[in-house]
């Protein structure tokens, strides 16, 4: 398995292989979640994850407060799925990404807003801290 793990000055980067591919005799991986922890902040990407998580996965992620979430619903997983992993992570603050269009964009919201509050933000960049970290919010960035 393709694993990392580096400091860059005071960002710790590693990564959870995920979406195992047997080909014959071996196995290959077919995604990455990379973790990113910088100012007592852990951050998530998800990549093109394929399945919910296991529980080695779990345990290879720690506490996560902010997870990049693929929500297109076609190139990853459907998006009832991705609510599964989601609730399997638990962050205060996830960030959709991939969706490509307000149609699924609206679709995956719909599953969600009842667990999260809906933020849409003016710009396409956030600051977050410990101190003021949101609970249980969904923030959509506009593209650049």
């Amino acid at each position: 398995m393709a694993t990392h793990a580096h400091t860059v000055k005071d960002m710790e980067v590693w990564n959870v292989p995920t979406n195992l591919i047997r080909w014959g005799e071996g196995d290959t991986n077919g995604n990455s979640i990379f973790v990113f922890q910088v100012e007592n902040l852990c951050i998530a990407h998800l990549g093109h994850l394929h399945h919910v998580l296991t529980d080695e996965n779990l345990a290879g992620l720690g506490a996560i407060d902010v997870l990049f979430v693929p929500v297109d619903g076609a190139y990853t997983m459907a998006q009832e799925y991705m609510v599964k992993v989601i609730q399997q992570i638990r962050p205060a603050v996830i960030i959709p990404m991939h969706y490509f269009n307000e149609h699924t964009l609206g679709r995956f919201l719909a599953l969600m807003q009842d667990s999260y509050e809906v933020v849409v933000s003016d710009t396409p960049t956030v600051t977050l801290s410990r101190l003021d970290l949101p609970l249980r919010q969904l923030l959509i960035l506009p593209g650049i």
